[in-house]
């Protein structure tokens, strides 16, 4: 039997959330062709690009889980891809870190406050969160890499 460090478990669990309705993105179709890259995913409407970067561990398959890894206030996605490589080859799972610019999601309200709210503390449209980004994101995994993995 397999055992998934620690560190692994703490990440689903931090992340779990579902699958949601999906929207329709502006985004080149097949980005995910190698073991492990980067791409520009754009979700239609007002949110801003982000950069996405990617592993996909040897014996990835339609059911291989799917983990989210968010970065720090550094925005640097790729470090965090790069360090946690070794546990997703171990953990057999299809790490996934989007990258949230400073420029794009300013400031903590845009990124790790999910942009839920405005400056003068109205609540937003769930369709401007940040959050629905990630939502997307999942879907566009799910679907261009023909996962049949329904939750994250």
């Amino acid at each position: 039997m397999k055992h998934i460090p620690i560190t692994t478990i703490a990440a689903v669990l931090l992340a779990g959330c579902t699958n949601s309705t999906s929207q329709d993105q502006s985004i080149e179709k097949n980005q995910i062709i190698d073991k492990q890259g980067s791409f520009i995913f754009k979700p239609k409407g007002d949110h801003k690009a982000i950069r996405v970067w990617y592993y996909k561990p040897p014996s990835y398959n339609a059911l291989t889980p799917v983990v989210f890894v968010m970065h720090g206030m550094k925005r640097n996605g790729e470090s965090y891809l790069k360090s946690w490589i070794p546990l997703a080859r171990e953990g057999d799972f299809f790490l996934i870190v989007p990258e949230f610019s400073t420029n794009a999601y300013p400031h903590s309200s845009g990124y790790n406050q999910g942009n839920m709210y405005s400056r003068n503390g109205n609540k937003r449209n769930e369709a401007y969160w940040s959050f629905t980004v990630i939502e997307n994101l999942f879907d566009y995994i799910t679907t261009s890499t023909k996962s049949k993995v329904e939750n994250y």
